[in-house]
């Protein structure tokens, strides 16, 4: 079969027992890719979705795409992450046992994202303000995906590029004026 010596096993004039192996090929149309992810996040991967893959010894912003083909479900005591493997392309021309670096997309929505000090509590669910002509405008939202600085924010009211208070935003009331301060 075609394929790259990965590995050799055994040195010239070195006694060989019956069966063993002499050396290990990878075959070019099978190579796979090993990655670590943080435990918390296995429960969202699934089994053959895309994978975007970056060398960053290549120099090149451009990614290889692979497919999730095993998720192991054990911690690695080395790294202390869950091993996954992303199968190749044939065309991926990444080098054996070069460092990569492997994004994936665990979920997507069309939602607004607004900084984490824009909402607040309010009766049970939670709020941010808006400044239209002047005036606060209170909006009540649903929370979607958050960060450390950012939250994703759904309301039916809510469109891209409106204003919105980050600071003062528990003393207001719908309606009530409100001046912008000019950014530092």
């Amino acid at each position: 079969m075609d394929g790259i010596v990965s590995k050799v096993d055994v040195q010239e004039g070195q006694i060989v027992a019956a069966g063993g192996p002499l050396v290990e090929l990878a075959v070019e149309n099978r190579f796979e890719v090993k990655l670590g992810i943080e435990p918390e996040e296995v429960t969202y991967l699934k089994v053959d979705q895309a994978v975007s893959l970056f060398a960053p010894d290549q120099g090149s912003p451009a990614a290889t795409n692979g497919k999730l083909r095993l998720v192991t479900r054990r911690v690695n005591p080395d790294t202390r992450l869950v091993d996954v493997f992303v199968s190749l392309p044939p065309d991926a021309g990444l080098l054996l046992d070069q460092y990569v670096r492997g994004q994936l997309t665990i979920a997507s929505e069309n939602a607004l994202l607004v900084p984490r000090e824009a909402v607040i509590p309010d009766e049970g669910g939670y709020a941010l303000y808006t400044i239209e002509h002047d005036r606060a405008v209170k909006h009540t939202v649903a929370l979607g995906f958050q960060n450390a600085g950012m939250v994703s924010v759904r309301g039916h009211d809510l469109q891209q590029g409106q204003r919105v208070v980050v600071v003062g935003n528990y003393e207001l009331q719908n309606g009530m004026a409100v001046t912008e301060a000019a950014k530092p």
